[in-house]
């Protein structure tokens, strides 16, 4: 394992956190691989880690490390550094962001549920963070289908379901536009979901028409109250939207719009 041609160079380096980041970087990093690394990375450089978190360069090597092992699905690289550094620390840099993602949202991109999980139980994570565009943890998990994260995600005290992101998208409406109906269904049981945001009439039920999901539109028409004839702030119902479609299930959309009353 020692042996493996990434250490070349590095068997020797003091520094235990660019020895795992080597491990990490590798486009052929495996658990071995990054094994290996963890065993590199003594007790004496875990306790050297902690005691050099006012480093500003330290602390950007643990953000790497804890960005690449969310991608790499290391677990036990988290564990590692978890066992080391002081939870109210290890919470500030876990919500540190390097080209506009947290650790949180690169574990969620990828669909590893057990690294979001290992992220969800240290202190101080910050589960409504957003990046620039506005893109939060759960409407990462809602627009790319992670039913188990959005499940976790929304355990977690003080989540926000209702934020929106700069393309005017919500969770729901993000799960509505890509077809995911078992999330849709989750995010509807969540008390205080709203299905009607900014400046987008009924936003949830128009991208799901957009999007082309006769059962996601059929499920949003039983909410109790909807308002099929709400218009956007142009004056567009949902009728009008499917009536302009191009898609596929267009005239299956259109009747169930105006089996629900749909009239303009």
């Amino acid at each position: 394992m020692m042996s493996h041609p990434a250490f070349k160079g590095f068997l020797n380096d003091p520094n235990f956190a660019g020895i795992i980041i080597k491990a990490l970087s590798e486009r052929y990093a495996g658990n071995d691989l990054v094994e290996a690394a963890v065993a590199l990375a003594t007790d004496a450089g875990g306790q050297w880690l902690a005691m050099q978190l006012n480093n500003s360069v330290v602390q950007i090597d643990a953000v790497k490390i804890l960005h690449l092992a969310s991608r790499h699905n290391q677990i036990g690289v988290i564990k590692f550094l978890s066992k080391y550094i002081p939870a109210e620390h290890l919470g500030a840099i876990v919500n540190q962001d390097i080209n506009d993602e947290t650790t949180l949202m690169v574990a969620v991109f990828f669909g590893h549920l057990g690294v979001v999980e290992r992220l969800l139980a240290i202190p101080g994570i910050d589960t409504n963070k957003a990046s620039k565009s506005g893109k939060t943890a759960l409407i990462l998990a809602s627009q790319y289908g992670h039913l188990a994260i959005v499940e976790r995600l929304l355990a977690m005290p003080g989540i926000d379901v209702n934020q929106i992101d700069q393309q005017g998208f919500t969770a729901l409406a993000w799960a509505a536009y890509k077809g995911h109906l078992a999330i849709v269904e989750r995010l509807l049981a969540v008390p205080g979901i709203n299905v009607t945001m900014h400046q987008q009439g009924q936003q949830a039920l128009l991208v799901a028409i957009r999007g082309d999901y006769p059962a996601i539109v059929q499920r949003l028409l039983a909410i109790p109250g909807i308002d099929v004839n709400k218009k956007t702030n142009k004056g567009q119902s949902p009728l009008w939207f499917a009536q302009h479609s191009t898609k596929p299930n267009k005239d299956a959309i259109i009747k169930l719009l105006k089996d629900h009353g749909a009239t303009e």
